[in-house]
């Protein structure tokens, strides 16, 4: 089987972006995704009313996961996924925490940001081949390195508990020679899929003011499989982008 998968930092909506702001984008958003027509979409930055509008427009996806603050308001990681290709077996979400079931919770002695963050893990029947997985979302704090290194561990360790397949995706804030990236890959049946873009890429940009070297959103499997038709959506009109970083897709041949 094959899997079309997207990661998606859609950018929070804030008023400081001007005409970037998420009303300014949403119709270059709806068009690029019915375009791109994905399988399953890893989102990041969702917030609530962003979230109603694209279960609004994508009519053919289900959404899972809630708000990362502590009565689960605020920003989510999302997974959205085809209903008529996907039965949704299970899902949890936890906080990169040392607590990950407390809600809100934080890694309290170490140099995470004031925000709380969280992985959203879910469990697919892939309804043409009968084959089950399982597929991970999460963005990683802007801020703490050890932060950032503590929450790979703990998502890794995650996905071992489920013994399946995995896709992973996301913002990890962290370049490719970072130590959270590392920490990932050091389980040698996990692939960045993404790695042919080159540490030098730039999937964060910021409207376009960063042009290499700023690689920080990734998809990673241990499917031990080949991927094809990676793509970085670049799409751009009259100066007004998709987000701030690039979303990336790619097919996942099982």
């Amino acid at each position: 089987m094959t899997i079309n998968v997207m990661t998606f930092n859609i950018r929070c909506d804030n008023s400081i972006d001007g005409k970037n702001s998420f009303s300014g984008r949403r119709r270059l958003v709806k068009k690029m995704l019915l375009r791109e027509n994905p399988d399953i979409i890893g989102f990041q930055e969702v917030l609530p009313h962003v979230k109603k509008w694209l279960t609004k427009k994508l009519r053919d996806y289900e959404f899972i996961g809630i708000g990362r603050n502590a009565d689960f308001s605020g920003e989510a990681v999302p997974i959205a996924y085809k209903k008529e290709k996907f039965e949704l077996l299970s899902y949890r979400q936890f906080w990169l925490s040392d607590t990950p079931s407390v809600p809100g919770s934080r890694f309290e002695n170490s140099d995470q940001s004031k925000y709380p963050r969280i992985c959203v893990i879910a469990t697919f029947f892939h309804k043409p081949d009968g084959k089950v997985f399982t597929f991970a979302n999460t963005h990683l704090d802007h801020k703490g390195n050890q932060a950032k290194a503590d929450a790979s561990t703990l998502i890794v360790s995650e996905l071992a508990k489920d013994g399946l397949p995995f896709i992973l995706t996301g913002d990890f804030n962290a370049r490719p020679n970072d130590e959270p990236i590392k920490l990932i890959l050091e389980n040698p049946s996990i692939v960045d899929i993404t790695k042919s873009l080159g540490k030098d890429y730039a999937t964060f940009h910021n409207y376009g003011k960063v042009i290499k070297d700023y690689k920080i959103d990734y998809i990673f499997s241990n499917f031990g499989s080949t991927a094809s038709n990676l793509k970085v959506h670049t799409d751009e009109k009259r100066g007004i982008y998709l987000s701030d970083h690039y979303p990336i897709s790619v097919s996942i041949n099982l």
